[in-house]
């Protein structure tokens, strides 16, 4: 995990060393054959560019608070993204969980409850409470994360201003 505080913003980023072995042998063994076997060049190119399209798209997890929201980046290239508006946080509060029981696993996931969950190891983080619905984001400091968010929905409520400012 990397954590950077710069000015208003607050990011966390959090690589899945775990997924990165795990689906590297995983590719080992299925692409293996692939290029022992005579078939046409590019085919064996597009299969393996098929398969190592999840590392850039699941891995890392960044969360960037800033004055107008949380912001959830997944994937090298930040492809996939969320945005939790300030206005629209109701509460946030630090919570312990239970992955496999409340989730099935980690990664991104739905809780029985509705709750979005996006986490890749432990099992601590911050409940975001919103108008839509609750996002659950896994942290190893989770009290850091808890008192940046708490700050962007204070300045909202006192004082009614918003900024989109993800850097």
């Amino acid at each position: 995990m990397r954590s950077r505080k710069k000015g208003d913003c607050y990011k966390e980023v959090y690589h899945a060393h775990w997924f990165y072995v795990l689906y590297g042998a995983i590719l080992l063994v299925a692409l293996t054959p692939l290029f022992l076997l005579p078939p046409p060049p590019l085919s064996k190119w597009i299969i393996f560019s098929v398969m190592i399209l999840p590392i850039f798209l699941i891995s890392p997890f960044e969360f960037v608070v800033h004055r107008g929201g949380v912001d959830i980046y997944i994937g090298l290239l930040r492809m996939i993204r969320k945005r939790i508006s300030a206005e629209k946080i109701q509460g946030c509060e630090v919570r312990t969980f239970k992955p496999l029981q409340e989730f099935g696993g980690w990664g991104i996931r739905r809780g029985r409850d509705r709750t979005w969950a996006f986490f890749f190891e432990g099992n601590r983080g911050v409940l975001i409470r919103t108008i839509k619905g609750n996002y659950l984001l896994g942290s190893r400091t989770p009290y850091k994360l808890h008192e940046m968010i708490r700050s962007i929905t204070l300045r909202v409520t006192l004082t009614g201003e918003t900024q989109d400012n993800p850097s």
